[in-house]
């Protein structure tokens, strides 16, 4: 009877005007009773909560019209949920528009560090009695400009050496020697000292040849030690030619003496050459053990204090060399061989060998803190070399002005 009943009131219902008529999806579906209050009980409750949902976002972004025109026809549950996903995905695309200014470029990360480096102590972690140091921790060059030895003519020394020490020389050797002189006589050569090359060398330098011959090669060589590849192979040299030579510095001749300091002088043209000149390693000459720093500060005291007034002068410009570098780390070799600087500083000396003195006194007071008392213990007479020039009266003023201050 129920199913009889319920085709009477749909028959009831075709008889209203067409105005009133279900849509057709409606009209499709026809369900067992039973099913159509389940899926009636969800759809409710997901109708519901969806327009819960659509109207928190109306309220919200009330200024953007989401929802239609009062003209259209009710929506179903699957268009209102729709419109849901429709308001949803319209109210959030403002907000990112929106919080996208709000995130503005970080500053430049490089001013800290910039101020910290202008800010940062002098090398060595103390100041110097002089004044600031160079942000280069190089010696200022205002104060004076040190002298290389490069005004060399290196083929006539090259034959002078060729025929001097031809005796001793084997057919390999004078290949050898070819092969140097190609090297420090042409810029752009491929090829380089080796190990064969300084031991050649060696041979020349400790064999009983005239002095004259000793001098040629030194002279042969002194541009060379501007160049880096010299300093690397002076380094990795294992019969330490130039070392053991410098072991017997004050029995060598005055010429020799001379032109070894102007080599000396042109190896500190670099940081590796003063480090290898200043070497504190120990290395086994003899029966004993010696570096390269006692070796270097004989040379340098003997030439400071020698009569020959050029060696005095090249030792002077040794000393303004090493000066340069301020490598607080060697500040015992400094104050060793400012005793004779002081000592020579007493004497009278040309205008140019007190110049560097003067200059390189300067770049020792940078180099150790013990330098000012000991000028005072000593009692070195500056003003003497003020009379000489200008440039020598502005470095005694410098020296003389930073005293008091201890």
């Amino acid at each position: 009877m129920d199913m009889t009943v319920h085709h009477e009131e749909s028959s009831d219902a075709n008889d209203e005007p067409k105005e009133e008529t279900p849509s057709a999806s409606s009209q499709e579906e026809a369900p067992d009773t039973d099913e159509v209050v389940v899926v009636t009980d969800e759809v409710a409750r997901a109708t519901i909560e969806e327009a819960e949902i659509l109207a928190r976002d109306e309220e919200e972004e009330s200024n953007e019209p989401v929802a239609a025109s009062s003209d259209d026809e009710p929506a179903s549950p699957a268009a209102a949920a729709g419109a849901a996903a429709v308001a949803r995905s319209t109210t959030t695309a403002p907000r990112a528009t929106t919080t996208a200014p709000r995130s503005l470029p970080a500053p430049p990360k490089e001013e800290a560090p910039k101020a910290a480096k202008a800010a940062a102590p002098p090398p060595g972690g103390r100041v110097s009695p002089i004044g600031p140091l160079p942000v280069d921790a190089m010696y200022d060059p205002a104060y004076g400009d040190p002298e290389f030895y490069t005004d060399v003519d290196v083929t006539y020394h090259y034959m002078a050496v060729k025929n001097g020490a031809m005796r001793i020389f084997t057919e390999e050797e004078l290949h050898l020697l070819d092969e140097l002189h190609e090297f420090l006589s042409t810029e752009d050569c491929i090829w380089s000292v080796t190990d064969e090359h300084m031991q050649l060398i060696g041979k020349i330098l400790h064999a009983d040849l005239p002095p004259t011959v000793n001098v040629d090669l030194l002279r042969f060589l002194q541009p060379a030690c501007m160049n880096l590849d010299i300093v690397l192979m002076l380094k990795g040299d294992k019969n330490k030619a130039f070392s053991c030579l410098a072991n017997n510095f004050e029995k060598l001749d005055s010429t020799v003496q001379v032109e070894m300091m102007k080599l000396m002088c042109n190896l500190c043209n670099c940081k590796s050459g003063v480090n290898w000149l200043l070497s504190i390693v120990d290395w086994e000459l003899g029966n004993k053990q010696v570096t390269n720093s006692q070796l270097t500060i004989r040379c340098a005291v003997a030439s400071l204090l020698s009569d020959c007034q050029k060696l005095v002068e090249v030792a002077a410009n040794f000393i303004l060399q090493v000066s340069r570098f301020q490598m607080s780390y060697y500040e015992d070799i400094v104050v060793e061989m400012s005793f004779a600087l002081f000592q020579c500083l007493n004497s009278d000396l040309p205008e140019v060998t007190a110049f560097f003195c003067l200059a390189g006194l300067i770049g020792f007071f940078h180099m150790s803190r013990e330098m000012p008392g000991i000028m005072l213990s000593l009692g070195a007479n500056l003003k003497q070399h003020a009379r000489k020039s200008d440039r020598c009266a502005a470095l005694v003023a410098k020296i003389e002005a930073s005293l008091p201050k201890f």
